[in-house]
């Protein structure tokens, strides 16, 4: 049977992480907690995962970030091949083939992967151009038809079909009942037709010390190798040690700045007029509490509100506050909270305060309203954070 376990219910005796996105091991629950210094040994089928060095094992429905502690060394993506999947994956390889409705290719990540042809949404076989022209043009919004980059005469050239075969020395393509052929170096790119299919919901993005980014279900992690279950259920195997971060998108969990608010307002008095962030400050700037950099969050100023509505099943806010240190320590305001109508939560936070993390109870909540009051300098430097902001289902149900 599946192990379940509560929120906070890892040891309290492991450490609490406050170090930035550097390449040691870490591992983040949902809640924010982390627990630094540690690696994940195994996972298993059902998902439970065994951590190195507890006792305790953790439903992966509970995680929210694991980091192998693996240093990310990126291949020149102007020199390789790059590919763009239709779930947001993306990988370099060395090599690529097609065949009718079928793709090969061979990277760092994969040897002689075949995916369906549909399952890819653009692909760059030349080294990369940063030319306006080409930029603009390998950007194109899938169509009906493959739209082929192709330069000719000194020209970049678009021209549409369907692409036949791929091989290491031409491009094959059909349009209107007439094939014809281009060299290999003649194809800057290809935008794919867009297909009629649904993509599949992906638990994980696995990203791997190349660069490449993957989408997908962890089927298990055994024996150093990462099992994943990939758009068309294609099946990837990669080395643990290839892989530098594994971001888990459990339904358990939502970050507000991936919502759309259902109200908001502001009331600017002395700072300029600025419009609430997702993922980055006020300012547009690293969400960074305590020398710490978040990827996701809220930014605010004082004078401001966003109302969200929590769907039924999430019965926990989290965020750790705290006035970003781009500041240098200045700042001074009042951070709100309100379920419903109700006041559930209320702090002073100045610019000199370490990030505090807050979990507080939203169960059977329509709406959540985070707020932003002034304090004694008005809205002067009040680049107030909500990082790591997230409805949270505590309790399986």
């Amino acid at each position: 049977m599946r192990r379940i376990l509560r929120l906070l219910s890892i040891s309290a005796s492991a450490a609490i992480c406050s170090t930035g996105l550097a390449a040691e091991p870490l591992i983040t629950f949902l809640d924010g907690n982390e627990l630094e210094g540690k690696t994940v040994s195994a996972i298993n089928a059902e998902g439970t995962v065994l951590i190195k060095g507890q006792e305790e094992t953790a439903d992966i429905d509970f995680l929210r970030l694991i980091l192998t502690g693996t240093e990310p060394k990126p291949i020149d993506a102007s020199q390789t091949i790059h590919l763009q999947w239709m779930d947001g994956s993306q990988t370099t390889a060395t090599e690529l083939g097609v065949n009718g409705e079928r793709l090969t290719f061979t990277g760092p990540i994969a040897k002689g992967l075949t995916l369906p042809i549909d399952a890819i949404e653009r692909v760059r076989l030349q080294p990369e151009n940063k030319a306006a022209r080409h930029q603009e043009a390998f950007a194109s919004a899938p169509g009906d038809l493959d739209l082929l980059l192709v330069e000719i005469d000194g020209e970049l050239q678009k021209v549409r079909g369907f692409i036949v075969r791929i091989d290491a020395d031409s491009v094959e393509y059909e349009f209107e009942g007439e094939r014809a052929t281009f060299t290999r170096k003649q194809v800057y790119g290809i935008i794919l037709a867009k297909p009629d299919m649904d993509l599949p919901y992906a638990q994980a993005a696995i990203h791997t010390v190349d660069g490449s980014l993957i989408r997908g279900n962890i089927a298990t992690f055994a024996g150093g190798k990462l099992s994943l279950k990939t758009i068309a259920d294609t099946r990837l195997t990669i080395p643990w040690e290839q892989v530098t971060e594994a971001s888990l998108n459990a339904d358990r969990l939502a970050f507000l700045s991936d919502l759309k608010p259902v109200d908001y307002s502001k009331a600017p008095i002395v700072a300029p007029t600025r419009e609430w962030a997702a993922d980055r400050t006020i300012k547009g700037s690293p969400i960074v509490l305590g020398g710490k950099q978040y990827r996701k969050g809220l930014g605010m100023v004082s004078g401001m509100k966003l109302v969200f509505e929590p769907a039924s099943k999430f019965d926990i806010f989290s965020a750790t506050i705290g006035i970003n240190d781009d500041t240098g320590n200045l700042g001074d305001c009042e951070y709100v909270v309100f379920k419903d109508r109700k006041e559930i939560y209320r702090q002073v936070v100045k610019g000199t305060d370490a990030p505090q993390k807050i979990n507080l109870d939203i169960t059977n909540a329509d709406t959540v309203t985070l707020q932003v009051d002034y304090g004694k300098d008005l809205d002067l430097a009040d680049h107030a954070d909500w990082a790591d902001a997230c409805f949270i289902k505590n309790i399986a149900e």
